[in-house]
């Protein structure tokens, strides 16, 4: 089986900011903005398709389109990546997001300035 999901990249943090969600924000950012995107984007899986259980060994793959050729790639991934397996986890998609369920994983990197996002593909072996 494999499910899709599709993630903003940008997190509207305030009124007036919207932060790239990436290592630098991550480290710097205080704890209850930190649970509050955490939050949000348990709401973005939730949204997409909650109802789907995945029986593990699974694969996850992450396209990740930016704003800017200067971004790094890496470092939005890793927090998108943080925070999409632990609503898997929240949702009952996923068991845990441990290594001996999410055994591979891979990540492509795109320029799309119109629309930048996180594509997710999660397969199961």
């Amino acid at each position: 089986m494999e499910v899709k999901f599709t993630v903003p990249i940008y997190w509207k943090q305030t009124k007036k900011k919207t932060v790239l969600v990436g290592l630098n924000w991550y480290r710097n950012c205080h704890f209850m903005a930190l649970n509050k995107a955490k939050k949000d984007y348990y709401g973005y899986i939730l949204s997409n398709d909650c109802k789907v259980r995945l029986n593990p060994p699974i694969s996850i793959s992450f396209a990740i389109y930016l704003k800017r050729k200067g971004s790094d790639g890496g470092n939005v991934r890793s927090v998108i990546e943080k925070f999409v397996l632990d609503a898997f986890v929240r949702c009952k998609i996923i068991p845990d997001d441990t290594f001996d369920i999410v055994i591979s994983d891979s990540s492509e990197y795109y320029l799309d300035r119109k629309n930048p996002r996180a594509e997710i593909t999660v397969r199961e072996l």
